[in-house]
């Protein structure tokens, strides 16, 4: 009986095994499976709805999108379906149940610079925008995938996600970023920004514009350009570095109930008699007078420490 028991045991194992390799082998074998190309002719919205999959924003020179969709097992059931509603096109993946069989795919998206609204969602799937694009509006939303950009110019940008890190390269236009938990990092950015996130570490370069940041508990990094204006910073217990240019002219304004406070312009700042958790002052540049300081910091934490540093 036992040796019944062994030989049935051993033999479940290699099933096992050997069906690891396959699913392996079966997702080393990702391949172009198909590929569609729509004339963009009055088309003003593209939105693009996959759940895990990996999805890939590029721009070229034809007045089209192309859709590159490449998976491990090549099955028309599970190509994308296109939709047109009036002068919006929806793009949705579909694959199949998981547990069926090991399946494993990605999506290549080509659009052209113009003034159209693009959407991407998905659940869990990665996504990246490569290249340098010019769109009107830009909405990137997952679950809990990586979200990347390379370049992009818009109005408006807003990237959001529960749990994947936010990189970005550089934006030209006002950009929202929102993760619950993940990492923020931007590199540049030519407009207003907010960015919120719950856990995850926020860091800022070359930002110009007005700023308006919120952690509940992950650290922030910021620097600014001397474009930029009202900068608005509050984290619960996360430690806060903001870096200003030389020559910054503004109202400050920080209050932290146990944090520390260091900043390169102590002498030339005062805590009020009614709130001793509070210190502001008025901080003047070269050749400005304070009558003509119109741009405000201020920076709020419950327990984190406060560093504010002039830029090289």
């Amino acid at each position: 009986m036992k040796a019944m028991l062994f030989i049935i045991t051993f033999s479940m194992l290699s099933l096992n095994l050997a069906h690891g390799r396959g699913a392996a082998n079966e997702e080393a074998e990702e391949e172009l499976v198909n590929k569609r190309e729509i004339p963009i002719g009055q088309i003003n919205t593209i939105v693009i709805r996959y759940r895990s999959e990996a999805v890939t924003l590029l721009r070229h020179n034809s007045d089209t999108i192309v859709i590159r969709e490449y998976m491990s097992r090549n099955d028309s059931d599970f190509f994308a379906k296109l939709t047109h509603s009036g002068n919006e096109l929806i793009i949705t993946g579909r694959r199949p149940m998981q547990w069926l069989s090991p399946f494993r795919s990605r999506v290549e998206i080509s659009i052209p610079a113009s003034d159209k609204n693009v959407t991407i969602r998905t659940s869990s799937g990665r996504i990246k925008v490569l290249g340098e694009h010019t769109v009107s509006l830009l909405e990137i939303e997952s679950s809990s995938g990586r979200i990347s950009v390379n370049s992009v110019t818009a109005d408006r940008v807003k990237i959001e996600t529960s749990s994947g890190t936010i990189a970005v390269g550089s934006i030209n236009g006002d950009v929202s970023v929102r993760s619950s938990s993940g990492r923020i990092e931007l590199n540049q950015v030519f407009g207003s920004l907010t960015a919120n996130t719950t856990s995850g570490r926020i860091e800022l370069d070359k930002v110009s514009g007005t700023v308006d940041i919120s952690s509940s508990s992950g650290a922030i990094r910021c620097t600014v350009t001397e474009n930029a204006g009202d900068i608005s910073i509050t984290t619960s217990s996360g430690g806060v570095v903001l870096n200003l240019p030389n020559n910054f002219a503004f109202n400050f304004l920080s209050r932290t109930s146990s944090g520390r406070l260091h900043t390169p312009f102590t002498d030339q700042l005062a805590i009020p008699l009614a709130d001793r958790n509070t210190v502001q002052g008025v901080i003047v540049g070269d050749n400005i007078y304070a009558g003509q300081i119109h741009r405000n910091i201020n920076i709020r934490t419950s327990s984190g420490s406060v560093r504010v540093n002039w830029a090289d």
